[in-house]
């Protein structure tokens, strides 16, 4: 009797319940399961086959529904895209990626689809004593009887386990992939046709790109880690194919990771839908990385630098070109957001050219750091309307200008006639 595979059934049941806002002694499911597949009885069930009885026991009790798919590896295959967490299921699809981890535990991960969507299927190693399991191959269709859908990061997989089956199906053509529409992703794994919007500086050394990518339905966030060890780079303006980006949802905000050498860049144009607003609101923090900075000039580059010259890509850089930009956060009174100023709104903002700021600041002691704290007493606590396209939590500004008396008074329906004028934008 396998202890450890109960114990893994009873937390699923359980979680199901809880699901429901109904908690159950895990002892009694224990108990309950144990009873049902032990191999001494005459008939004992399948793991599946118990796992249902239990559930559906419990489910009269509290008079309630809870669907389990599957059932003695017969169960009716199911589509990608209607698949349910924490259910056992049965599924088949084309088999278009295949990964041998580094990992004594895990024989295969790949990436199967079926039409209706993709997901990551991991398929645990087995014991010498136990069933072996079919090698999936990319290009070749399987069906998966008996897999439990699991949650990782947020993100459902399909875990074959002990008494999960893999069979080959022959005759089967490959799939046409289906492009999902930025509107419609949520945590799970995606084909995507998308412009990239915007590219940030990286704030993490694991990462190699990060920015935003769009469609003609909206805009989503894009990370690329280093672990990828991608060979080429995303360029911002263009229009890529992305087969199987995997899609996170990470403090409530929708990601997705790219792999880039497995995009192909489209020569199609994209028109991106973007949010464009006018807001006014109190600019309250400018952040780090604010100023005169110096950008890589390595073709599809234009990384930041650090104060050594040195891209996060392209390593040590003797040539360089200045740029200046604000980063900043400003509140609406209702909430608060990030906002990207770029040089032409920066310079009217700090009231000097490019050229100016660079000239004053290598007049001072504190060199280009004297720009970034000139900026910060200048603007930081008065109020601006902000114009300019949201993508995500994030303003890239298109216009910025002080708020005035007339401004205030429109927004509030107060008189500001007495008030100080300190924490307004330079209107008097």
């Amino acid at each position: 009797m396998d202890v450890k595979l109960i114990d893994e059934s009873a937390d699923r049941i359980l979680k199901l319940f809880k699901e429901k806002g109904i908690d159950l002694p895990k002892k009694s499911i224990v108990d309950d399961l144990t009873k049902l597949v032990d191999e001494n009885f005459d008939f004992a069930l399948p793991m599946n086959d118990a796992i249902r009885a239990v559930v559906g026991k419990y489910s009269r009790q509290h008079n309630i529904k809870i669907m389990i798919s599957g059932g003695s590896g017969s169960g009716d295959t199911q589509p990608i895209k209607d698949l349910v967490p924490n259910t056992w299921v049965t599924i088949e699809g084309e088999v278009v990626e295949v990964n041998k981890p580094d990992s004594k535990k895990i024989h295969q991960t790949a990436i199967i689809t079926d039409g209706s969507g993709s997901i990551k299927v991991t398929v645990w190693n087995r014991n010498p004593d136990e069933p072996h399991v079919v090698d999936l191959a990319v290009g070749k269709w399987f069906k998966i009887s008996n897999a439990v859908v699991n949650v990782y990061n947020g993100v459902p997989a399909i875990g074959v386990q002990k008494t999960s089956i893999v069979t080959k199906i022959d005759g089967k053509a490959k799939l046409a992939p289906t492009i999902t529409k930025i509107i419609d992703i949520k945590p799970g794994i995606f084909n995507l046709q998308a412009k990239v919007v915007k590219l940030f500086e990286p704030k993490s050394d694991k990462v190699a790109q990060a920015g935003i990518v769009g469609d003609e339905t909206g805009t989503i966030r894009f990370v690329i880690w280093k672990s990828v060890k991608p060979k080429k780079e995303l360029k911002e303006g263009k229009v890529y194919d992305i087969p199987f980006a995997a899609c996170n949802l990470f403090n409530n905000v929708l990601s997705v990771s790219l792999i880039p050498d497995e995009t192909k860049e489209n020569k199609m144009d994209i028109e991106v839908k973007t949010t464009n607003l006018s807001t006014l609101g109190n600019l309250v923090n400018v952040q780090e990385g604010s100023g005169i900075v110096k950008r890589c000039t390595v073709e599809g580059c234009n990384r930041v630098l650090n104060r050594m010259n040195y891209c996060t890509i392209h390593e040590i850089q003797k040539d360089f070109k200045y740029d200046m930009r604000i980063k900043g956060v400003i509140d609406t009174g209702y909430d608060a957001k990030f906002i990207h100023i770029p040089l032409k709104q920066s310079e009217e903002l700090l009231g000097m050219t490019l050229d100016q700021a660079i000239k004053t600041s290598e007049h001072n002691p504190l060199g280009m750091e004297s720009i970034y704290m000139e900026i910060k007493n200048k603007i930081v606590g008065k109020y601006y309307i902000v114009e300019g396209n949201e993508m995500n939590d994030r303003i890239l500004v298109s216009g910025i200008k002080p708020a005035t008396l007339e401004d205030m008074k429109k927004l509030t329906n107060l008189d500001f006639k007495n008030s100080p004028q300190s924490t307004l934008g330079d209107a008097s």
